[in-house]
């Protein structure tokens, strides 16, 4: 086969393996909604363990995470899982267990801005292990191990 007709089969072969513009802007998409629950458990747990002493910042932290929670339900849609991404795709190939585990993390989330605007710290401690339980189990199973 002549050198120049390899280019030509190789071409498709690599557009397959590419991901679709749609699926990196999802990837893109939940990325961002991840690091937007990262950066509001931060938060709150510098405000929770007394780091900071702004209470008064803790009931928008604790929503600001409640509604990332709630959004990270659509963010896994099929064939997002292509391209740089930490997700495995045990995500979608253990559907029913990844979707209890982001159903557990609505809850807690809920729980802890509950107690946040009640000013109820007892709640609260108990509402961040709690969520910190519970984004550890999915990302134990479902996330690539960080370097």
């Amino acid at each position: 086969m002549p050198r120049r007709f390899i280019p030509a089969l190789l071409l498709p072969l690599l557009a397959l393996s590419m991901p679709l513009p749609a699926a990196e802007d999802m990837i893109n998409y939940r990325q961002q909604v991840m690091k937007t629950m990262g950066a509001q458990i931060a938060a709150i747990s510098l405000i929770a363990r007394d780091r900071i002493e702004l209470p008064d910042h803790l009931p928008g932290h604790a929503s600001a995470l409640a509604d990332a929670a709630v959004q990270a339900r659509a963010v896994f849609p099929e064939g997002s899982g292509v391209g740089e991404t930490d997700a495995l795709p045990a995500i979608w190939l253990q559907r029913e267990q990844f979707e209890e585990l982001i159903e557990r993390s609505v809850t807690s989330t809920a729980a802890l801005r509950d107690a946040a605007e009640a000013g109820d710290r007892q709640a609260l401690m108990g509402a961040v292990r709690q969520v910190g339980m519970d984004c550890l189990a999915c990302h134990r199973d479902f996330r690539r191990e960080q370097d």
